[in-house]
């Protein structure tokens, strides 16, 4: 069938789903496969459950009338994902980047929607798979789309970006994450400059912090609108913050504002300014930017202050890497002298994972930190030379906090998100 034909179907039909669970009548059912499962199996159960039309790639699970068959059911739903963004109106943003993309997108979105018709990137549905299914949701009275884009591996950024073609995009940072993957930081930047590239050569508009270096040397001859804090740029800043919480004074062009926010850590300044820039950019009122910013509450754990009967958390649970470690760490140490750091592993970080484990526990000896809890093979491996309280899991520093009775502290939690230290905030 060819792409005209499936759109045809597809507007036809209440919306895409491709999990069985989820099935709404009239939906359009894609069976995808993964290591585990073959979501051909299922296109009876979705059609049996409502779905008007299931897309598999498999014949033996034909069904009359009610099922398509293409030869990969995945670049079929990405086919289709840039079909559709082609049909619509809405302008695309597209934001990547190895720290605060998530984050960004959500201000960002916040940002936007406060003025025009706008949708995003629902949690971290970044992949192959996440950024057809945002592309989808996009209707005739979205004008705007934040997709957001994250990658493992080199030529994913290129790939997500030729799906849904977008006409603005921004990386917010590069730093060492995924070298499993990426083999190396060079591989990082190349990566993530596959969306530069893309704006580049489709005439679109990049949003630049020209107070990154690595940015700076990865841009190329493009339309760029910059951002920066405490330099001359577009769109400017300065941070202030006030009882931990963190916001901004800003200036872009005649345009001038003052928030603060409900975000912790100063390192979360610049992707405020991101969307401060990108809603400047678009005529958002100033007043509207300043409350969308003041407004937004953070989730997932995410540079989340919690407040318990018995302590105070700083919550970064979402994800980690070497870079966003170092800058969570050092700006939680500026916050009071009751501090205790409660860390897990960072994943995959390949041939580098013990000098990057090892760098953060010399960062922690230099700042002084003496209740320190760390959790995970990684760092229990190097737990000889080091006077902390280490763990091989979650699951045994659960059982050692269960005894212990911390109270009347600031303790900032931080991990990959495979390791679920969110088992401990009960505790806390």
């Amino acid at each position: 069938m060819d792409i005209n034909s499936l759109y045809s179907i597809f507007q036809k039909c209440q919306s895409v789903s491709i999990d069985t669970r989820k099935i709404q009548n009239g939906d359009l059912f894609f069976a995808l496969k993964g290591d585990n499962f073959d979501g051909n199996k299922f296109a009876k159960s979705a059609i049996d459950k409502g779905a008007k039309y299931a897309v598999i790639d498999n014949p033996k699970y034909e069904i009359p009338g009610k099922t398509i068959l293409c030869q990969d059911s995945l670049l079929c739903l990405q086919n289709l994902a840039r079909e559709h963004r082609r049909q619509m109106d809405a302008s695309i943003i597209s934001i990547t980047g190895t720290n605060g993309k998530t984050t960004s997108k959500e201000l960002t979105h916040a940002v936007i929607s406060s003025h025009y018709n706008c949708i995003a990137t629902e949690g971290n549905l970044n992949n192959h798979i996440g950024v057809p299914l945002s592309l989808l949701r996009i209707t005739k009275e979205t004008e705007f789309a934040i997709i957001e884009m994250g990658a493992n591996h080199p030529g994913e950024i290129k790939t997500l970006a030729e799906i849904a073609e977008p006409d603005f995009g921004m990386i917010t940072n590069v730093g060492k994450a995924h070298l499993e993957g990426f083999g190396s930081f060079e591989g990082v930047k190349r990566t993530k400059a596959e969306l530069y590239d893309f704006l580049r050569s489709n005439h679109g508009i990049t949003f630049l912090n020209i107070n990154n270096k690595h940015l700076l040397g990865m841009i190329g001859s493009q339309e760029i609108v910059t951002y920066a804090l405490n330099s001359t740029a577009w769109c400017e800043a300065n941070i202030i913050e006030e009882k931990r919480k963190v916001g901004l004074n800003w200036r872009c062009q005649e345009n001038y504002g003052t928030f603060i926010s409900a975000l912790q850590g100063s390192y979360n300044a610049e992707n405020m300014l991101l969307a401060v820039c990108v809603g400047n950019y678009f005529k958002v009122p100033s007043e509207k930017i300043d409350a969308a910013i003041a407004n937004y509450q953070p989730s997932n754990k995410r540079s989340e202050i919690k407040k318990t009967k018995k302590n105070i958390l700083f919550l970064d649970l979402y994800n980690a890497n070497p870079s966003s470690m170092e800058l969570a760490i050092k700006d939680f140490h500026s916050s009071t002298d009751k501090q205790i750091l409660i860390l897990g592993d960072m994943k995959e970080l390949g041939d580098v994972s013990e000098e990057a484990h090892q760098e953060i526990l010399d960062l922690i000896v230099s700042l002084n930190f003496e209740q320190v809890y760390l959790a995970g093979e990684e760092f229990y491996a190097l737990r000889e030379a080091y006077g902390f309280s280490f763990f091989p899991d979650t699951e045994s520093l659960y059982n050692n906090l269960k005894e212990s009775n911390i109270n009347d502290q600031w303790i900032f939690i931080k991990g990959s998100r495979s390791m679920q230290l969110e088992k401990l905030i009960p505790l806390l």
